[in-house]
């Protein structure tokens, strides 16, 4: 059983009247984040939290991972987070979505000596996917559990290989607004000269192409790693972006946003 959900939990989602392998009952239901760890006694690592650097399944992981790393993601993300929503378990593109259910669930991988189970998620078994929410959703979450809206989307979406500043002039981006791609940059003393030609190119373009007709919002990163990156959201474009009010800098609409 175990081996053909894996199969189906790739699906983001399935054709009407699909079977799925999933166990039933609220038994394989995903649990709210921040409870595993505080009501479960889960040590957060010991599924795919720290996944984006190859550390997997290491309930121990405070004791040996960078203080740094296990703060941003452990301390003040996974254990504020007071949705069930499935999270990727890496940055990158098309990461399999996951999230922890009671350990009753049989066709989910127990925790050793913990009453929870790491589950691979399916929206079309009915699992509830950061990956489908679109921004403006991902930034109330934020506020509501204090999370920084950058390492959010990271976890949320797939990321691109390729570099913002790979696709911008392909993007559809006014030439007008290109400096807004490149805000999170210019705190880091990175300064925006220009997009470069071949962001524009037949291969750049044929990329912005299939990301928009997939219908799946994918980020592409700043060329300095930090921060949010740029979405590509069907036909919208969000660039990360301070908001007057608030604390912090979050996905805003920038280009098609009627669309």
């Amino acid at each position: 059983m175990a081996a053909a959900r894996a199969a189906v939990a790739l699906l983001f989602a399935a054709p009407a009247g699909a079977v799925l392998l999933r166990s039933t009952g609220d038994e394989c239901a995903c649990l709210p984040w921040k409870d595993v760890y505080a009501k479960h006694g889960v040590g957060c690592g010991s599924g795919h939290e720290l996944g984006t650097f190859h550390v997997n399944e290491a309930p121990f992981a405070e004791k040996f991972m960078p203080a740094g790393i296990f703060d941003e993601f452990c301390t003040r993300f996974y254990m504020q987070v007071s949705s069930s929503s499935c999270f990727n378990k890496k940055f990158g593109p098309a990461s399999q979505q996951w999230c922890y259910v009671s350990a009753g669930c049989e066709s989910a991988k127990r925790v050793a000596g913990k009453d929870v189970a790491i589950q691979n998620c399916s929206a079309a078994a009915g699992d509830d996917l950061m990956m489908g929410k679109a921004p403006e959703e991902l930034n109330r979450q934020a506020e509501v559990d204090g999370l920084e809206v950058g390492l959010f989307g990271k976890l949320s979406y797939p990321m691109d290989a390729a570099k913002w500043s790979d696709v911008e002039l392909a993007s559809g981006l006014p030439t007008t607004k290109l400096s807004m791609g490149h805000v999170m940059e210019s705190y880091y003393g990175i300064q925006f000269k220009g997009a470069k030609p071949e962001s524009g190119g037949e291969e750049a373009q044929k990329k912005v192409a299939a990301i928009v007709a997939s219908g799946m919002t994918t980020i592409f990163d700043s060329d300095n790693g930090h921060g949010g990156g740029n979405l590509l959201a069907g036909h919208k474009i969000y660039g990360f972006l301070p908001v007057e009010g608030k604390h912090g800098l979050f996905y805003t609409c920038i280009h098609g946003c009627d669309a």
